[in-house]
């Protein structure tokens, strides 16, 4: 028999607030309404469901609110919870979203956890539609963390490409030449360290990205490749430290970029095309 939240044990969690909610699997809308009434940080990690009544009453509360045990949501309470006045919203077990209810969510003020880590993180979601990765679009000023999904339509990803901060795609891995293209355009770091397989129309678009690229989930480059990735100059890292193979060509054509993570054996391979560092000439006065 499942353990539900009462508008008593809500109210003796007020008065005592020790007690442990993460181990309730239900809440009465009563018990939810009680709750609300303070400003408390709510762990409600044992929740399987949420009324709409409920999830109303919780929205209103102004402290943190986890809940990791619902898996999905229907469009009503996910609406609710968008107008949540707190920091911190937690559904980081949801595994299936709606575009309704990514609309919703993406107009919550706060910090969203979808799963795991903060900012806008969806690596629970096994699947993302283009309706909600272009809903979850408008939400701006947050990272975005993909890490399940490992595949998504080109018009998500230039959806997503639209928000700001750091954009994790780290599931992926492979990406088109037209995704490449939109991803050029994202203005936050870009994290694709899953991805495997790559076009060399895809890394010269890739490399007009204004931020740092992080592409260490590739084993090799071609020479067109390196010869593309030199000409990044966006503001941070190129971490290419996947590579092991190499040719003297492509070591001479990175040799030109300014900050790259390599491996030690490519980092001594790249060096060598270094112009070396002109000694200090210390000059005494007679």
């Amino acid at each position: 028999m499942s353990k539900t939240i009462t508008k008593q044990v809500a109210e003796d969690f007020l008065e005592d607030p020790y007690i442990d909610l993460n181990e309730y699997e239900a809440i009465d809308d009563d018990a939810a309404a009680v709750l609300a009434s303070k400003k408390r940080d709510l762990r409600l990690a044992g929740l399987t469901s949420l009324s709409v009544t409920a999830a109303t009453s919780l929205a209103k509360q102004k402290g943190d609110l986890f809940m990791e045990g619902l898996t999905s949501v229907d469009d009503e309470v996910a609406a609710a919870l968008g107008k949540h006045k707190g920091e911190y919203l937690s559904l980081a077990g949801l595994q299936e979203l709606s575009a309704d209810s990514a609309a919703s969510l993406a107009a919550y003020k706060g910090v969203l956890y979808l799963n795991g880590s903060p900012s806008l993180n969806i690596e629970g979601l096994p699947t993302l539609s283009d309706e909600a990765a272009e809903a979850l679009s408008q939400k701006q000023g947050r990272d975005v963390f993909i890490g399940a999904i490992s595949s998504l339509s080109d018009q998500a990803i230039a959806s997503l490409a639209k928000m700001e901060g750091v954009l994790y795609l780290q599931g992926l891995t492979s990406l088109s030449d037209e995704a490449a293209k939109a991803l050029a355009n994202h203005t936050g770091q870009l994290l694709l360290n899953g991805v495997t397989e790559i076009s060399d129309e895809a890394i010269k678009a890739l490399s007009a990205h204004a931020n740092q690229i992080n592409l260490s989930g590739l084993t090799s480059l071609s020479d067109e490749a390196a010869e593309a990735l030199a000409t990044h100059k966006g503001e941070g890292q190129l971490d290419l430290s996947g590579v092991t193979k190499l040719s003297e060509k492509a070591a001479e054509s990175l040799a030109g970029h300014d900050d790259l993570m390599l491996n030690d054996e490519i980092e001594e391979l790249v060096k060598k095309y270094r112009p070396e560092e002109e000694e200090d000439n210390w000059w005494e006065g007679d």
